[in-house]
């Protein structure tokens, strides 16, 4: 059985991680809004950064590893772990890469150019 706090902390993650997702995919279907391709670096280095944040935030201030529920991701294996979101940070490149491809198909867009081209 879960403690009101545990819950609190799923709750608190779940909002955290799908509230993005969701408001994106919103405006990506309602707003003449692309991805570029050339950005996913970003998406990548976003995911490298949060590496240290979230060692050093589940150390100071959740006293406990972030996602202590997983043997994959406690730090109980430092290297299967840096491995993890090592490997997690490059499949957000590919994700956002295909997902900038589709949607600049779907919206007529040239990257190349950076226009419309049913404008």
């Amino acid at each position: 059985m879960m403690t009101a706090a545990q819950n609190l902390e799923y709750l608190t993650a779940a909002t955290v991680h799908t509230t993005p997702f969701i408001c994106t995919i919103i405006e990506l279907c309602f707003v003449k809004m692309v991805f570029l391709k050339k950005d996913s670096k970003y998406s990548a280095f976003s995911a490298l950064i949060y590496i240290p944040v979230n060692y050093f935030g589940g150390l100071l201030i959740y006293k406990h590893p972030v996602y202590y529920q997983s043997s994959w991701l406690n730090w109980s294996r430092p290297w299967v772990t840096l491995g993890v979101w090592v490997g997690q940070a490059g499949l957000q490149y590919v994700i956002n890469y295909i997902t900038a491809s589709i949607i600049q198909h779907v919206q007529g867009f040239d990257e190349e150019t950076m226009t419309f081209k049913r404008d």
